[in-house]
């Protein structure tokens, strides 16, 4: 994947941000960065007998339980906006 500014200007709009020039090209380095990282997993082999968390023997795991949970009045509590008991935040995107 090509990361050019054109990339970086419709990140932007998604994200609703406005960058200079000198934070798009450390953006577009980032990127690279990253994208080459993602591109270097592919190169693993796993299975769908892998354990993502190895053989860590200071990993904890436990039991894959339902449990008690906060209900929805306490959490939006705190919300600026709720409708229907659901938070309410701005579109991120113009629909497009």
């Amino acid at each position: 994947m090509d990361v050019d500014t054109a990339l970086i200007r419709r990140l932007e709009a998604l994200t609703g941000l406005a960058c200079d020039d000198r934070e798009r090209e450390g953006l577009r380095g980032d990127l690279h960065g990253l994208l080459d990282y993602l591109n270097r997993l592919e190169d693993y082999v796993t299975g769908d007998d892998t354990d993502p968390l190895g053989s860590n023997p200071l990993v904890q795991r436990r039991a894959d339980e339902p449990r008690r949970s906060i209900t929805t009045v306490d959490a939006v509590a705190d919300a600026p906006a709720v409708t229907d008991g659901c938070f309410v935040c701005p579109p991120i995107h113009d629909g497009d």
